[in-house]
């Protein structure tokens, strides 16, 4: 009986494909860093309750992530 390969995770997928290819890397800079700062702006929030709503953003980020695994 023949061991099959281990197939990679769909992060180490995603990941690969983001480091292939340059405008990927853009995308998904934008993507971590682009909707809190416009939750901000649309919200007028200044001070600590923007850093709030940037660190929440990265936590619900690396909860689907993980969902991912």
């Amino acid at each position: 009986m023949s061991a099959t390969p281990a197939q990679p995770s769909m992060l180490e997928t995603l990941f690969a494909f983001v480091s292939a290819h340059a405008w990927a890397q853009w995308l998904f800079v934008a993507f971590l860093f682009l909707p809190p700062m416009v939750i901000v702006l649309v919200t007028g929030q200044r001070g600590l309750a923007s850093l709030a709503t940037v660190l929440g953003w990265w936590a619900l980020v690396l909860m689907l992530a993980l969902a991912m695994v």
